[in-house]
């Protein structure tokens, strides 16, 4: 089990895959420039659709992340190098902190397909947790993504600065 911040970026999808690769090599350069220079010690996975900051100084990075063009909307989120089903319900059953009158919602996403179903998961996780679900209005909500290489684990989305990467777009005359 790692911890840091699963981060996503949001318009680089729409751009071709030379050009994707090219503006995800300067967003992880420009993510990596401006931890160097707060002196913060981290470890960058780079994903199909998502970057992952594993670093123990999440609240730092924050406050760094919040700041960068070309994020989407980043999360504290823990990672596991594989699924695991016993090992989810266990995390989540243990950290979710909710309250016992408050609503719950359960997002799970899979690009890995596992032996267990989407509704499986969610049946298994809800049954721990015993609060009551809202799917529309919850107040509070968990994020399960399982990924090819590993599953991750957040409770709450900030959003990101948007736009492209700096240093992706060419001069202009005006």
């Amino acid at each position: 089990m790692k911890q840091g911040l699963l981060i996503a970026f949001g318009e680089l999808f729409l751009k071709s895959d030379q050009v994707k690769k090219l503006f995800i090599e300067r967003l992880l350069n420009n993510i990596s420039f401006f931890c160097q220079k707060e002196k913060i010690k981290f470890r960058v996975f780079l994903l199909r659709d998502r970057i992952f900051l594993e670093t123990d100084q999440g609240e730092k990075v924050r406050k760094i992340i919040k700041h960068v063009p070309g994020i989407a909307w980043y999360a504290s989120s823990i990672y596991f190098d594989r699924f695991s089903l016993k090992e989810v319900v266990s995390f989540i059953s243990e950290n979710h902190g909710i309250k016992t009158k408050e609503s719950f919602a359960l997002r799970v996403k899979r690009k890995k397909q596992t032996k267990e179903s989407k509704e499986l998961i969610i049946k298994r996780i809800a049954k721990e947790i015993d609060r009551p679900v809202n799917l529309d209005n919850p107040d509070k909500e968990i994020f399960i993504e399982i990924q090819i290489k590993g599953t991750f684990i957040y409770f709450k989305k900030k959003k990101g600065r948007g736009g492209l990467p700096l240093n992706s777009a060419g001069k202009v005359l005006v």
